[in-house]
This record gives C-alpha cells, sequence and structure tokens, in this order.
C-alpha cells in the first residue's frame, strides 16, 4: 500500500505522487512501471507549487539534496547539490522555486546526505557528503 511518498512512473512517462491507501495492484492495472520510496518531500505536483510550512524545520536548511522534476513525460530535470562534509546544499524551497522556474508540472525531492551522487556516463560528477559514494537501497538511471 502506498503511504503518499512514492514517486510513480506509469507507461507514458508520467511521474506523480499518488495518494497514501493504494495497492500495488491497483497501481500496475493504471500503467505504473516503477515506483520509488521517499521521505523528502513532494514539491510541485499538477503544476502546483505543494505547501511546504509542515517542513519548516528543515525547510529553510542547506543540505546535500538529489530530486527529480518533469516538465511533461519524456522531459525531466535532476538536480543534485551539496558537496563533502554537507556544504553548500538546497533547501527544499529552493528545489521548488528551481524546478517551477524550470516548467516543471512534477517535482519531488528523492534523497540526501551522503547518497546524493550524480552519475553520467559512467563519472561522478559530485562529491557526496563522505567524499564517496556509499551503498544505497535504490536509484535511478536513465538509458538513451
Amino acid at each position: 500500500m502506498t503511504n503518499g511518498k512514492e514517486i510513480c512512473l506509469d507507461n507514458t512517462g508520467k511521474f506523480y505522487t499518488p495518494s497514501a491507501g493504494i495497492s500495488a495492484s491497483t497501481l500496475l492495472a493504471s500503467g505504473v512501471k516503477d515506483i520509488w520510496g521517499t521521505a523528502d518531500p513532494l514539491l510541485i505536483q499538477d503544476g502546483q507549487k505543494v505547501d511546504l510550512a509542515n517542513q519548516q524545520k528543515i525547510n529553510n536548511t542547506y543540505y546535500n539534496r538529489t530530486a527529480i522534476g518533469m516538465v511533461q513525460p519524456g522531459e525531466y530535470y535532476m538536480i543534485t547539490a551539496g558537496t563533502a562534509q554537507y556544504k553548500n546544499g538546497l533547501s527544499f524551497a529552493e528545489l521548488q522555486s528551481i524546478f517551477a522556474n524550470l516548467g516543471c508540472t512534477y517535482a519531488r525531492s528523492m534523497d540526501g546526505g551522503g547518497s546524493s551522487s550524480l552519475v553520467v556516463n559512467g563519472k561522478l560528477l559530485n562529491t557526496p557528503a563522505q567524499y564517496d559514494e556509499r551503498p544505497v537501497v535504490d536509484f535511478l538511471s536513465f538509458l538513451p
């Protein structure tokens, strides 16, 4: 069952976060082909900024973060921000503003801290919080 903190990708290429309480069989029947869980907040859903007031304690904190946004199916943005020792990251509000300015209709923070690594063509592009990639439960991969 969903808890409302997932990222779904359906067979049209659309990203969205489902409501809590939806079964896996219902998601599969609706065309969901991939799903990722996250504890980080939803930033934009259906073209509208999500109220981050309930995230106030961590909303203004600069922290290493990785997030994904979608303008439309097939047009995505990924952001990984921050450097070693948890310096120079972004707040959730800043991530939200960046994705909104890019025209995203959906955006969600995926993870932060030492899990925030961005690899393109086999090259690590950022310096993770602990200076090196660490084991993670799952990852998102885009192939041509």
